[in-house]
Protein backbone atom coordinates (compact mmCIF):
# COMPACT_ATOMS: atom_id res chain seq x y z
CA UNK A 1 0.00 0.00 0.00
CA UNK A 2 3.06 2.56 1.17
CA UNK A 3 4.31 2.28 -2.71
CA UNK A 4 0.29 2.69 -3.94
CA UNK A 5 0.20 -0.43 -6.11
CA UNK A 6 -3.21 -0.19 -7.97
CA UNK A 7 -2.41 -3.33 -10.19
CA UNK A 8 -2.76 -7.02 -10.65
CA UNK A 9 -0.45 -8.86 -8.06
CA UNK A 10 1.00 -12.19 -8.18
CA UNK A 11 3.94 -14.64 -6.81
CA UNK A 12 5.40 -17.36 -8.71
CA UNK A 13 7.23 -19.90 -6.75
CA UNK A 14 9.12 -22.68 -8.23
CA UNK A 15 12.14 -24.43 -9.57
CA UNK A 16 12.49 -23.65 -12.94
CA UNK A 17 13.27 -19.66 -13.54
CA UNK A 18 10.91 -18.27 -11.73
CA UNK A 19 12.35 -14.79 -11.91
CA UNK A 20 12.41 -15.39 -15.96
CA UNK A 21 8.76 -16.55 -15.44
CA UNK A 22 7.82 -13.08 -13.85
CA UNK A 23 9.74 -10.90 -16.47
CA UNK A 24 7.70 -12.62 -18.98
CA UNK A 25 4.44 -12.16 -17.34
CA UNK A 26 5.63 -8.73 -17.00
CA UNK A 27 5.64 -8.15 -20.21
CA UNK A 28 2.47 -9.13 -21.28
CA UNK A 29 0.90 -7.16 -18.45
CA UNK A 30 2.61 -4.41 -19.95
CA UNK A 31 1.68 -5.11 -24.13
CA UNK A 32 -1.69 -5.61 -22.93
CA UNK A 33 -2.20 -2.26 -21.56
CA UNK A 34 -3.13 -4.02 -18.19
CA UNK A 35 -0.22 -1.24 -16.51
CA UNK A 36 1.83 1.39 -16.75
CA UNK A 37 4.75 -0.47 -14.87
CA UNK A 38 5.44 -3.68 -13.02
CA UNK A 39 7.38 -3.79 -10.15
CA UNK A 40 9.06 -7.25 -10.80
CA UNK A 41 11.41 -8.72 -7.82
CA UNK A 42 13.15 -11.97 -7.11
CA UNK A 43 13.59 -12.97 -3.78
CA UNK A 44 15.29 -15.99 -2.08
CA UNK A 45 16.16 -17.23 1.21
CA UNK A 46 18.31 -19.74 3.06
CA UNK A 47 16.22 -22.29 4.81
CA UNK A 48 15.68 -25.91 5.49
CA UNK A 49 14.90 -26.99 1.65
CA UNK A 50 18.22 -25.29 0.30
CA UNK A 51 19.97 -26.11 3.36
CA UNK A 52 19.07 -30.36 2.54
CA UNK A 53 20.20 -29.72 -1.04
CA UNK A 54 23.33 -27.98 0.14
CA UNK A 55 24.36 -30.74 2.21
CA UNK A 56 23.02 -33.60 0.39
CA UNK A 57 23.28 -32.71 -3.14
CA UNK A 58 26.27 -30.23 -3.78
CA UNK A 59 29.63 -29.61 -2.93
CA UNK A 60 30.15 -26.46 -0.74
CA UNK A 61 33.62 -24.74 -1.21
CA UNK A 62 35.30 -25.14 1.68
CA UNK A 63 37.43 -22.11 1.21
CA UNK A 64 34.50 -19.79 0.65
CA UNK A 65 34.68 -18.99 -2.99
CA UNK A 66 32.87 -19.75 -5.85
CA UNK A 67 34.34 -21.09 -8.87
CA UNK A 68 31.74 -20.78 -11.88
CA UNK A 69 34.21 -21.35 -14.62
CA UNK A 70 35.23 -24.98 -13.29
CA UNK A 71 31.91 -26.65 -14.42
CA UNK A 72 32.85 -29.85 -13.11
CA UNK A 73 32.91 -30.64 -10.18
CA UNK A 74 31.35 -27.57 -8.90
CA UNK A 75 31.21 -26.15 -5.60
CA UNK A 76 28.43 -24.02 -4.16
CA UNK A 77 28.52 -21.34 -1.67
CA UNK A 78 24.67 -20.53 -0.04
CA UNK A 79 22.82 -16.95 -0.58
CA UNK A 80 20.53 -14.97 -0.26
CA UNK A 81 18.82 -12.21 -1.10
CA UNK A 82 16.36 -9.99 -3.13
CA UNK A 83 16.75 -7.87 -6.79
CA UNK A 84 13.42 -5.78 -7.71
CA UNK A 85 13.05 -4.01 -11.08
CA UNK A 86 10.59 -1.46 -12.53
CA UNK A 87 9.78 -2.25 -15.62
CA UNK A 88 7.56 -0.36 -17.97
CA UNK A 89 7.36 0.29 -22.15
CA UNK A 90 7.93 3.89 -21.91
CA UNK A 91 11.98 5.80 -21.87
CA UNK A 92 11.71 8.91 -19.14
CA UNK A 93 15.30 9.09 -18.92
CA UNK A 94 15.90 6.99 -16.36
CA UNK A 95 16.06 3.83 -17.08
CA UNK A 96 19.07 1.08 -16.86
CA UNK A 97 18.32 -0.56 -20.39
CA UNK A 98 15.93 -2.67 -22.52
CA UNK A 99 14.73 -5.87 -21.86
CA UNK A 100 14.43 -7.48 -25.71
CA UNK A 101 13.87 -11.15 -25.36
CA UNK A 102 13.47 -13.59 -22.73
CA UNK A 103 13.75 -17.31 -24.19
CA UNK A 104 13.37 -20.73 -22.24
CA UNK A 105 14.47 -23.81 -23.79
CA UNK A 106 14.82 -22.83 -27.66
CA UNK A 107 16.82 -19.19 -28.24
CA UNK A 108 16.16 -18.00 -31.92
CA UNK A 109 18.40 -15.61 -31.57
CA UNK A 110 21.42 -17.05 -30.45
CA UNK A 111 23.08 -15.40 -33.18
CA UNK A 112 22.46 -12.48 -32.50
CA UNK A 113 25.75 -9.99 -31.51
CA UNK A 114 26.19 -9.16 -27.94
CA UNK A 115 29.02 -7.42 -26.16
CA UNK A 116 28.85 -9.67 -23.02
CA UNK A 117 27.86 -12.88 -22.17
CA UNK A 118 27.19 -13.00 -18.49
CA UNK A 119 26.63 -16.92 -17.01
CA UNK A 120 24.54 -18.42 -13.97
CA UNK A 121 26.99 -20.78 -13.27
CA UNK A 122 27.13 -20.96 -9.43
CA UNK A 123 27.74 -24.49 -8.24
CA UNK A 124 23.84 -25.44 -7.96
CA UNK A 125 24.65 -28.35 -10.54
CA UNK A 126 26.72 -30.82 -9.91
CA UNK A 127 28.04 -30.48 -13.36
CA UNK A 128 27.55 -27.26 -15.19
CA UNK A 129 29.34 -28.00 -18.54
CA UNK A 130 26.04 -27.16 -20.30
CA UNK A 131 27.40 -23.48 -19.91
CA UNK A 132 30.59 -23.98 -22.37
CA UNK A 133 27.49 -24.84 -25.72
CA UNK A 134 26.31 -21.17 -25.40
CA UNK A 135 29.86 -19.43 -25.07
CA UNK A 136 31.71 -17.98 -27.80
CA UNK A 137 35.65 -17.08 -28.40
CA UNK A 138 35.03 -14.19 -29.76
CA UNK A 139 32.94 -12.65 -26.49
CA UNK A 140 33.99 -11.47 -22.87
CA UNK A 141 32.13 -13.76 -20.18
CA UNK A 142 31.51 -13.25 -16.46
CA UNK A 143 29.54 -14.74 -13.81
CA UNK A 144 29.15 -12.83 -10.60
CA UNK A 145 28.00 -15.32 -8.83
CA UNK A 146 31.04 -15.58 -6.37
CA UNK A 147 29.54 -11.87 -5.07
CA UNK A 148 26.28 -12.80 -4.13
CA UNK A 149 26.45 -16.86 -3.05
CA UNK A 150 24.57 -19.77 -5.01
CA UNK A 151 20.99 -19.59 -4.82
CA UNK A 152 17.57 -20.17 -7.31
CA UNK A 153 17.12 -16.51 -8.03
CA UNK A 154 20.72 -15.52 -8.91
CA UNK A 155 19.74 -14.88 -12.61
CA UNK A 156 18.14 -11.91 -11.37
CA UNK A 157 21.31 -10.33 -9.54
CA UNK A 158 23.30 -10.99 -13.20
CA UNK A 159 20.32 -8.96 -14.79
CA UNK A 160 20.95 -6.22 -12.65
CA UNK A 161 24.82 -6.47 -13.20
CA UNK A 162 24.36 -6.27 -16.80
CA UNK A 163 21.86 -3.41 -16.68
CA UNK A 164 24.05 -1.46 -14.66
CA UNK A 165 27.25 -2.02 -17.18
CA UNK A 166 24.68 -1.07 -20.16
CA UNK A 167 23.67 2.12 -18.02
CA UNK A 168 27.12 3.49 -16.88
CA UNK A 169 28.82 2.00 -20.08
CA UNK A 170 30.97 0.35 -17.99
CA UNK A 171 32.61 -3.43 -18.24
CA UNK A 172 33.38 -5.02 -14.76
CA UNK A 173 35.61 -7.85 -14.31
CA UNK A 174 34.45 -11.04 -13.52
CA UNK A 175 35.62 -11.29 -9.59
CA UNK A 176 36.95 -14.99 -9.99
CA UNK A 177 39.02 -15.82 -12.35
CA UNK A 178 40.10 -19.48 -12.89
CA UNK A 179 39.94 -20.79 -15.85
CA UNK A 180 40.60 -24.22 -16.59
CA UNK A 181 38.55 -24.23 -19.81
CA UNK A 182 40.54 -21.30 -21.00
CA UNK A 183 37.61 -19.31 -21.79
CA UNK A 184 37.61 -15.57 -23.10
CA UNK A 185 36.86 -14.25 -19.58
CA UNK A 186 35.73 -9.88 -18.72
CA UNK A 187 39.52 -9.58 -16.57
CA UNK A 188 39.33 -5.76 -16.61
CA UNK A 189 37.30 -3.40 -15.64
CA UNK A 190 37.26 -0.23 -17.71
CA UNK A 191 34.89 1.69 -19.31
CA UNK A 192 33.53 0.54 -23.07
CA UNK A 193 30.98 1.04 -25.54
CA UNK A 194 27.92 -1.74 -24.68
CA UNK A 195 25.01 -2.08 -26.76
CA UNK A 196 23.56 -5.77 -26.07
CA UNK A 197 24.48 -8.57 -23.46
CA UNK A 198 23.40 -12.03 -22.82
CA UNK A 199 22.54 -13.54 -19.16
CA UNK A 200 22.29 -17.10 -19.71
CA UNK A 201 21.55 -19.69 -17.02
CA UNK A 202 20.91 -23.56 -16.85
CA UNK A 203 18.28 -25.65 -14.00
CA UNK A 204 19.05 -29.16 -13.26
CA UNK A 205 16.49 -30.13 -15.81
CA UNK A 206 19.55 -28.78 -18.48
CA UNK A 207 16.68 -26.42 -19.46
CA UNK A 208 18.18 -23.27 -20.51
CA UNK A 209 17.13 -19.47 -20.11
CA UNK A 210 18.36 -16.38 -21.67
CA UNK A 211 17.69 -12.98 -21.26
CA UNK A 212 18.57 -10.14 -23.51
CA UNK A 213 19.32 -6.85 -22.70
CA UNK A 214 20.09 -3.31 -24.95
CA UNK A 215 21.23 -0.02 -24.32
CA UNK A 216 18.56 2.48 -24.45
CA UNK A 217 18.45 4.91 -27.87
CA UNK A 218 16.61 7.68 -26.86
Amino acid sequence: MSLNIQGPTMTITQFQFSFQSGLQLAQAWLDQGRCDYVLAGAVDQYGDVLGYVADHKLTTAKDGKIRPFTFKPTCQVPGEGAAFFLLGNKNEGNAYCGVNAIHTNVDPDHDRSVDINIIDADGMMPDESAYLLSLSKDIPTAAYSPLFGSMMVGSAFNVAAGALMLKQQRRYATPVQDNPHLIHLLTETGDGALARIRCTGYNCYAERSVVYLAKMTG
